[in-house]
């Protein structure tokens, strides 16, 4: 891998680069360990920048498209930067038996987003997810690491103002 190009053009500050070059190194003698890996820089840089794939891809010997297909099928990576609050919402049959349809269009017309994006603020990140495990008390979403459940949609977007404007830390769950 070529470090000093692979800066020039990467989203990820150098120092980090280095970390993320040093982790491709250490998990890539073994396949089945690609996913941690993936959590691992995920850490370090909270999403997976294009530059990374290819990283990636080149350290593991797997074709970027393979690299591609399994970090989209789990849920908790990300390949675009996620906003200050990431808005889980939960789209299972259990939240949305509770009020007969699901919170995710509310939110996305709030936020003019579509699910797996986020604002030009930065502020939030849309996620739509089949369940935050609080079904007893839907339809929830989850903002960060907290959860808001037995909301409708007037309570949703109010609830996402105050977080815009106040941040998280005052919001009871």
């Amino acid at each position: 891998m070529n470090t000093n190009e692979s800066t020039n053009r990467s989203p990820v500050p150098g120092d980090r680069f280095e970390l993320i070059h040093a982790l491709i190194l250490q998990y890539r003698r073994d396949r089945s360990l690609l996913i941690e890996a993936l959590f691992a820089i995920q850490d370090l840089v909270e999403y997976l920048p294009d530059p990374v794939v290819g990283m990636l891809a080149e350290g593991f010997q797997i074709p970027r498209a393979e690299i591609l297909a399994i970090a989209t099928s789990i849920p908790g990576i990300f390949l675009r930067p996620r906003g200050k609050f990431l808005i889980q919402c939960c789209v299972g049959l259990s939240c949305v038996i509770c009020r007969e349809k699901s919170l995710l269009e509310p939110i996305r017309r709030h936020l003019k987003v579509c699910e797996g994006e986020g604002t030009k603020d930065g502020k939030f990140f849309l996620k739509a997810v089949y369940c935050l495990g609080a079904c007893h008390q839907g339809p929830a979403i989850m903002v960060n690491d907290r959860i808001f459940s037995n909301q409708d949609e007037t309570q949703v977007i109010e609830l996402l103002q105050r977080i815009g404007l106040e941040g998280l830390e005052r919001e009871p769950s």
